[in-house]
């Protein structure tokens, strides 16, 4: 409505409508750069696990990011900046622990490398999960993305594991 007043030598300023196309810009250069990690990381695994090896791996981190997307507009939430750079982690994190999964069984033959990821993922979710309950929106996008992620991440590198136990 302001922006139809038109009066002579006045200007509209208006910071929020700035910050939010800022914002919005970012994001898209986060969403730029999370599809250039995923990539490298799909390259970096292609070299030292062979193609064969290395599309499972990158499969579950990528389920991980495309079911928390879908869960986030299945319930209405936003995807902001801060929830596209938390994406950022998923592969981080779920690719280690489908690596640990994967290597970590089959050279020991124990469930030492799985109790070990299970701790991990159990803190990581507690930390960053926590962060889902706060009442400032950046951190309450930042705990979600990454409880929704991680915990996917993980799931998927235990069923990924099991079907590999399952094939042997």
């Amino acid at each position: 409505a302001l922006r139809a007043i038109q009066l002579p030598g006045a200007v509209l300023v208006d910071k929020v409508a700035e910050v939010s196309e800022l914002l919005g810009r970012y994001r898209q250069a986060a969403t730029r750069l999370l599809v250039l990690a995923y990539a490298g990381a799909a390259l970096l695994l292609a070299w030292r696990y062979g193609l064969r090896r290395s599309l499972p791996l990158i499969a579950g981190t990528v389920g991980a990011a495309a079911v928390t997307l879908g869960a986030f507009g299945w319930l209405g939430l936003p995807v902001n900046l801060f929830s596209t750079l938390a994406l950022l982690l998923v592969p981080a994190i779920g690719i280690d622990y489908e690596i640990f999964v994967q290597e970590g069984a089959g050279a020991t033959g124990g469930h030492g490398p799985l109790l070990a990821v299970m701790l991990t993922a159990a803190t990581t979710l507690l930390s960053f999960g926590l962060l889902g309950f706060s009442e400032t929106p950046f951190l309450r996008s930042l705990g979600l993305t990454l409880l929704l992620g991680i915990g996917l991440a993980f799931v998927f590198a235990l069923l990924g594991a099991n079907l590999k136990a399952e094939a042997s």
